[in-house]
């Protein structure tokens, strides 16, 4: 018994962590006024002809009613609903998808590919305005069955950083007009942020010393491990000593780099940074702890007695992670946006001598 209560706590611990299914009002159609008479339902609004939009008890994947489109138009226009606000978090990861049904109305005189059904999402921000990119995708996707509930949803989709609420929108069309009925049914927004693990993200070189320019030009390159995108707004990156103290804001792309100057964005002219920082390093070495919204340690970097692991203050030769160790920089000013280690090399040949 304990062993299953044990199992059914780590499945709760990890569903609250990835998938987690945003709530989205009267997700079922279950609530409208006068149904099955009256399209108005309750937090979803009519776009199109609401004479084309019902409510249904004959059809439904979940629940007792579903949303009926009928007689679909050529126009994705004609026949659709939108959802109320949904609350969401700006930069993270979502799926929004439907249940649809297509019922046949010609005794198969026309392929079910000629229906079309597409559920997409629109950015809010604070101010109401839409997000860029508004909304996503551009298009749906056609029927490929008759009379079998089929899932239609769209792949991850990153939430633009300053969105806080988002609607949804289901709309349908048919390219002949075959008067087939499409029915829909459990709405769901899935918020796919996969939970991170340790090393997913590395702190990957430290300019420390500064630049040759100045030594308060401090700048922390952190790297993507993955195959996958890695949201870091709420996380931070730590020294121990308390500074710097550094909440993390923006994406990290797949197999990418984020780039944190101090203090500005002029600490490496030519190369834009992804966040500013303050708070200084400190040359005798610091304990820095990169941590992601729960608060998971996903990687430090330790100080020995002697100070930092690597890198120089005389020739400012960055401090830069190979493998599993620290070293020098090769070039003056380190890799910033490249791979560690590399060095730009230019060959010159002038001449040339035959060998036999």
């Amino acid at each position: 018994m304990k062993k299953l209560i044990f199992l059914i706590s780590l499945l709760l611990i990890a569903y609250s962590s990835y998938g987690a299914i945003v709530p989205v009002e009267n997700d079922s159609f279950e609530t409208a006024t006068n149904p099955p008479l009256d399209s108005s339902f309750d937090s979803w609004y009519e776009e199109g002809t609401p004479s084309g939009i019902t409510s249904s008890t004959t059809q439904k994947h979940s629940g007792g009613r579903s949303c009926r489109f009928t007689n679909p138009t050529t126009s994705y226009s004609a026949r659709g609903v939108k959802s109320f606000q949904i609350n969401v978090t700006g930069g993270e990861i979502y799926k929004v998808g439907v249940w649809g049904y297509l019922k046949d109305e010609n005794a198969l005189a026309y392929d079910p590919n000629i229906s079309w059904l597409w559920v997409s999402i629109e950015w809010f921000n604070s101010e109401g305005n839409p997000s860029t990119p508004s909304q996503n995708p551009s298009s749906g996707t056609a029927f490929s069955s008759f009379a079998i509930w089929t899932e239609f949803s769209t792949s991850n989709i990153t939430a633009p950083s300053d969105a806080v609420y988002a609607t949804v929108y289901i709309r349908c069309k048919e390219t002949s007009n075959a008067n087939n009925d499409i029915f829909v049914d459990a709405v769901f927004l899935e918020d796919s942020q996969q939970p991170t693990q340790p090393g997913d993200v590395v702190i990957n070189e430290i300019a420390w010393m500064g630049t040759t320019t100045s030594a308060t030009d401090e700048w922390i390159e952190l790297y993507n491990t993955t195959d996958e995108e890695i949201n870091l707004t709420g996380w931070t990156l730590n020294a121990t000593d308390g500074m710097p103290e550094i909440n993390l804001i923006g994406i990290i792309v797949a197999n990418g780099y984020f780039l944190l100057e101090r203090p500005d964005d002029d600490t490496l002219p030519t190369i834009p940074a992804d966040q500013i920082y303050t708070g200084a390093l400190g040359n005798e070495g610091e304990n820095l702890e990169l941590r992601d919204t729960s608060s998971t340690l996903i990687d430090s970097v330790d100080h020995f007695p002697e100070g930092w692991g690597a890198g120089d203050n005389e020739t400012k030769q960055t401090m830069e992670r190979i493998d599993s160790s620290w070293k020098n920089s090769i070039e003056v000013g380190g890799t910033p946006r490249q791979q560690n280690g590399s060095v730009t090399t230019i060959i010159t040949i002038t001449n040339w001598r035959e060998i036999y």
